[in-house]
C-alpha cells in the first residue's frame, strides 16, 4: 500500500470531510521555517483512497 503525507491542514480536513479517513497521525519536525515549536502534524493516508479527492482539490473544487 502506497501512502502519502498531508501537512496542509485545510487540505487533509477537506478530505475527511469527503469521506477520506487517515490511516494514522504522526508527528514530524517541519524543516522549512524552523521556530521554537516547529512540530506539525502530518495525516497519513492511503493513495488509492485519495485519488479523486486529490483531482478536485488540485482544481480548487473540493468543499
Amino acid at each position: 500500500m502506497e501512502e502519502i503525507k498531508i501537512i496542509n491542514l485545510i487540505q487533509a480536513k477537506r478530505y475527511i470531510k469527503n469521506g477520506v479517513m487517515p490511516i494514522r497521525l504522526e508527528i514530524s519536525k517541519y524543516t522549512a521555517k524552523p521556530t521554537y515549536d516547529d512540530d506539525v502534524l502530518v495525516f497519513v493516508f492511503n493513495k488509492e483512497d485519495t485519488v479523486e479527492v486529490w483531482e478536485k482539490w488540485k482544481c480548487r473544487t473540493l468543499v
